[in-house]
């Protein structure tokens, strides 16, 4: 990866919002299969902040996405959007 592919998610673009999607189902590799409120499919991985934090993550979840700028298919889980009952 070059240096300007490392931030490629941390820049905002203009008018950009968070999605919601829901975890459909773990994959290996700490990659999650999630569905968008439109129906589609993505793969994602945790934000770091979340990863460090050892947040688990259940079929279910909802959770707040940012998508690549760079492939369309791929997106990172920023936020757990609605914490689940225990």
């Amino acid at each position: 990866m070059t240096a300007d592919m490392d931030h490629a998610f941390e820049t905002p673009r203009p008018g950009h919002k968070p999605l919601t999607a829901t975890v459909v189902e773990a994959l290996p590799n700490a990659l999650f299969r999630l569905r968008l409120e439109d129906g589609s499919e993505r793969q994602a991985h945790v934000a770091g902040n979340l990863r460090m934090g050892f947040t688990r993550l259940l079929a279910g979840d909802v959770v707040q996405i940012d998508l690549s700028p760079l492939d369309a298919s791929k997106a990172r889980i920023t936020a757990i959007a609605v914490a689940r009952p225990r």
